[in-house]
């Protein structure tokens, strides 16, 4: 637990590179990303909703991987429920949904 204003106990609110890179880690594509940002109120990430479309991906094929990244999914055999080797080596079917919107859109409420 931190401190976000004085004396205000809060929990962790992780940033916009933060959620992105998780999904990144996850082997997702990102599509789209919609934030609701409140009209009065000031314009910090703890006071936006944001959604994410998501496309699952195998690793290798996760767009915008840093070094660090394409490290870790070549060498981490196994993290948690998720084993990149596995991942890389299967082949899925692509799903028929699709997403054509706006890649990132705010909207004010």
């Amino acid at each position: 637990m931190n401190l976000l204003y004085q004396g205000v106990p809060s929990i962790f609110i992780p940033t916009t590179s933060g959620r992105e890179g998780s999904l990144k880690f996850c082997s997702f594509n990102i599509l789209g990303v919609a934030e609701l940002n409140e009209i009065g109120k000031p314009n910090i990430s703890n006071y936006r909703r944001i959604a994410y479309v998501a496309e699952a991906v195998k690793p290798s094929e996760v767009e915008g991987r840093r070094k660090q990244l394409i490290s870790t999914h070549k060498s981490s055999a196994y993290t948690g429920h998720i084993s990149f080797p596995e991942l890389e080596k299967k082949e899925f079917e692509k799903s028929e949904i699709s997403y054509k919107g706006e890649k990132y859109t705010l909207i004010d409420i």
